[in-house]
């Protein structure tokens, strides 16, 4: 068996290119906007039209999820996150060598979306077959260990903050438009290459062997899923919502105070690092208490209320010390729920249809909850401001709900029994 400290990193590479993409996708969205847009458009259009393509790449993940799931079920999770990492890494390298709207006009903008549509694909296997490497190799003896694979979304963050700050300092902004902002996208062929390097020395899970020794393995699991296992997917995909709460801390609240003038630029990275450093030391709590399955409820439930309770004020007071006080409380509300949220969705399916099971729960939440969120923020933002929290407070309401029937009809005991 592949040691421990491998299997971890080799399930974190994934998340971390693709947090640091969403990041540096959505931070840059205004290079990104002057590179591939006429420059007609106003600047708040031109942000809307950048994170409809930034959806795109979410939009895209449950057809990920069920080819990679599929397959993943089929043949093996290794064979499925080798794939998943290549078109990863490489579809988001490519957008830093892609010509801009004055090379090619729209045709560089198709060439942008299709890029995000691979993207969306390729991330649509990998956080589940990244989340099984660990599971399914300590076997549920200690959840702590989801941890370290929930944490690498914000250390996704972190680094993208970090290099789009230094560029920032370094660059002038007429550079920064003109080839600066491609820097950071290339840099993802280099974690590209790391992750191939740890990646091809992990190897199968032991669980999925086990069901391979017993002959366990489905022909078609993805239809068996939706056939034996609908419900366990519809819960899984309404309590992953509440951790949409994500896209807040790093994506909408950071760019409407920066886009309102109420943070500089520096502040807004200072922001969003305070958010992602939360987020990592309360996924470690949570992960901690994660020992029980009333723990496990009890945590879920409460990230999902201190999200309801910040989320109205964190978009009501805008001041620079309003912006770091609530980026943190995000970030617990998010760090705390984030580990508990992995292990419930790993109990919900049995090892034959896992990979299809969490893998669906989790993309079909993050394309038509999540992911469209920066969009639909500040789609609603052009109406009225009171609108703007109401589409998280529903999803984290739909969160607590669904725990509650969960804990209720006592699934814990039920689904273990089924193992």
């Amino acid at each position: 068996m592949t040691n421990l400290r491998t299997i971890v990193l080799s399930s974190m590479i994934g998340n971390i290119i693709e947090w640091y993409d969403v990041f540096i996708f959505s931070t840059g969205a205004l290079y990104i906007a002057k590179a591939f847009l006429p420059s007609k458009i106003t600047p708040t259009i031109a942000l809307l039209d950048v994170f409809l393509i930034l959806a795109l790449g979410f939009i895209t993940r449950p057809l990920g999820a069920f080819i990679f799931g599929n397959f993943g079920d089929k043949l093996g999770r290794k064979r499925m996150l080798i794939v998943t990492l290549s078109l990863t890494g490489a579809s988001s390298g490519l957008v830093g060598v892609l010509p801009t709207y004055l090379d090619f006009g729209f045709i560089s903008l198709i060439l942008l979306s299709i890029l995000r549509i691979l993207l969306g694909i390729g991330l649509g296997g990998e956080w589940g077959g990244g989340l099984l490497l660990i599971a399914e190799n300590i076997q549920h003896k200690n959840p702590f260990y989801i941890s370290f694979f929930q944490s690498s979304v914000s250390i996704g963050l972190i680094i993208g903050s970090l290099v789009f700050f230094a560029l920032e300092a370094i660059l002038p902004q007429s550079e920064m438009y003109v080839f600066g902002w491609r820097i950071a996208f290339l840099i993802s062929f280099l974690l590209l290459v790391i992750g191939l390097i740890i990646r091809l020395k992990v190897g199968e899970t032991e669980m999925f062997k086990r069901i391979e020794e017993k002959k366990e393995i489905l022909q078609k699991p993805g239809f068996n899923l939706f056939k034996n296992h609908f419900k366990s997917v519809i819960l899984g995909i309404l309590i992953v919502g509440g951790l949409a709460i994500y896209f807040i801390g790093s994506v909408s609240i950071p760019n409407i105070y920066e886009f309102d003038k109420i943070v500089s630029a520096s502040e807004y990275f200072y922001g969003i690092m305070i958010f992602g450093i939360i987020d990592i030391l309360f996924v470690f709590i949570g992960g901690i208490f994660s020992l029980t399955w009333k723990r496990i409820i009890t945590l879920t439930i409460l990230g999902n209320i201190i999200g309801i309770l910040v989320l109205y004020p964190a978009f009501l007071l805008k001041s620079p010390s309003d912006y770091f006080l609530f980026q943190a409380l995000l970030g617990i509300s998010h760090g705390i729920m984030y580990s508990p949220v992995a292990v419930i969705l790993v109990k919900l399916f049995p090892t034959n249809v896992r990979y299809s099971g969490i893998s669906a729960s989790y993309q079909f939440a993050g394309a038509f909850l999540g992911g469209i969120e920066p969009y639909v923020i500040t789609w609603l933002s052009t109406f009225n401001y009171l609108l703007y929290p109401i589409y998280q407070i529903l999803l984290c309401a739909f969160s607590i709900a669904v725990s509650m029937i969960i804990y209720k009809y006592n699934l814990a005991k039920y689904l273990e029994s089924e193992r």
